[in-house]
Order: C-alpha cells, then structure tokens, then sequence
C-alpha cells in the first residue's frame, strides 16, 4: 500500500502548490491596486540629521561610541525568526490553512501517471499505471453529505483510514479504486467527519489491481460523476485540468495499450 499513501500524498502537495500560486497570484493583485504616486523630493533637502534623500549626509567627524557596537553585535548574533523544520504553510483562501511537510511538497513534483520498466522492477507489486480524478469544492462539502453519498454509491471506509470501492461486498479483495481526502492529513476520522468540511476528495487506482482495469476505470468514473451530481464540485484530472470526455477515453486508450503489452509478452 506505499504506492497509495505516495499518491495521497503527491494529490495534497500538488494543490498546496497551486493554493500558493493564487495566493502569490491575488497578492501582487492587491500590491499593484494600492501602490500610490511618490511625492516630489528636492535633492538638495537634508533631514535634521544632514542626510539627503539617498542617504548620503554631510561630511562630519564623529567619534567612536562603545555601545552602538555591542548593539551591532548584538543585533548580528540574533537568530532567525523561529520557523519548525520541515514544515510550510500554505494559505490559498483566508479561511484554508494547510501544513505540509517538506516531503510531501517534493511529491507534488512526480507524475501521477508511472510508466514502470518491469525489467527494473520485476517482482514488485507496485502498478505500472496509475490513474487519479479529484472532486473539489470552493465552498467545501458537508462532512455529513459527502459521508452519505460515498456510503450509497457503494464506497465503504477502511484499510489506510480512507474509503475503497469493492467489486461486491462479497469480494472484498477485488478493490476497483480507493477515495482519500484530497487535502491534509489526506485521510477521514469517521467520528468527526460529519462535523468537518472538506474541499476536496481524490479518486484513485492502479493498473494492474484487484479486478480487470478497464472495468474498475469506467465504474471510477461513473462513481466521481454521480458525487459531483449528488453534492456538486468540478471534476479534475491528474493534470489539474477539467475532466473531459476527451480525457477519459485517452485513459481507457492507456489501459488498453497496457493490455495488448500484456498478450504480446504472455
């Protein structure tokens, strides 16, 4: 289960980039809104201290003064402010506050989609392909809400504190794809999950898995499609882009190059 706690992972570090990009974004927005014109300096005034405006004063002797320098080595040995390691916060809205490790931002930068050499890998169990969709909600979903639209389409919480959809209840075994919660910590606590929002939830799974793909896929789709309808939300790719029909059949197209790979070496 490493591969799925990866992709949690990489799906949360991936937002958090984009909340700081519009938040860096609507800064510089509010920056250039106020910025004011400068008022008209003479260059030959001096302050009371004998400086002009670009700080060079008037030539003047002065003598040495003990305590101006331990007030410099003083201020040259003061720390940095205290920042904990490893740790960042992002702020997309000024409600939404995300803490991230830096191991988990570095995820944000590896592809959602792996292409594994089976020659490199030849007795791992990690998929060769993996596919992921992401409902998210400015305005947040209703824990409560989105607790019942996952349990009547099928979706039961379990191993990794998230939710999986199974072939049948009988065949818990054959898992077609598991929901996490797209922001950090990336998991649910069914004791209070009713009572949270959440902005986000992460579809995902990998090829080869519990069941046939191309079947596990489309019921995936169809599964995201119905809570979007159910509870609202966009519905977005691995790439962060609106999920389109265009791009769910170049996911099925994926899955069956992946199966003809599969005769052809059989």
């Amino acid at each position: 289960m490493e591969w799925q706690l990866r992709i949690i992972l990489g799906i949360i570090g991936a937002i958090i980039i984009g909340l700081v990009a519009f938040d860096g974004l609507r800064r510089n927005r509010r920056k250039k809104g106020k910025t004011t014109p400068l008022p008209k300096i003479d260059p030959e005034q001096r302050d009371r201290e004998g400086f002009d405006f670009t700080g060079v004063g008037e030539a003047r002797v002065i003598s040495s003064d003990p305590s101006l320098a331990e007030t410099v080595r003083y201020e040259q040995g003061m720390p940095e402010k205290d920042l904990s390691k490893g740790q960042m916060t992002a702020s997309g809205d000024d409600d939404l506050h995300i803490t991230a490790s830096r191991d988990e931002s570095f995820q944000a930068e590896e592809p959602l989609t792996i292409d594994r050499d089976e020659e490199l890998y030849p007795d791992s169990d990690e998929p060769e392909l993996i596919f992921s969709l992401t409902l998210v909600n400015e305005e947040a979903f209703n824990g409560q809400e989105l607790l019942s639209a996952l349990v009547e389409n099928g979706c039961r919480f379990g191993e990794m504190n998230i939710f999986h959809r199974f072939k049948s209840a009988k065949e818990p075994k054959q898992k077609l794809f598991s929901i996490a919660n797209a922001f950090n910590p990336g998991v649910f606590d069914l004791d209070t999950m009713p009572n949270e929002a959440f902005k986000g939830i992460s579809f995902f799974m990998g090829v080869p898995g519990g069941t046939e793909p191309e079947f596990a896929y489309k019921t995936m789709v169809e599964t995201a499609r119905q809570l979007k309808n159910s509870i609202g939300g966009k519905l977005m790719d691995s790439s962060r882009s609106v999920f389109t029909d265009q791009t769910y059949h170049h996911e099925l197209e994926k899955i069956n190059d992946y199966k003809r790979r599969k005769l052809a070496k059989a």
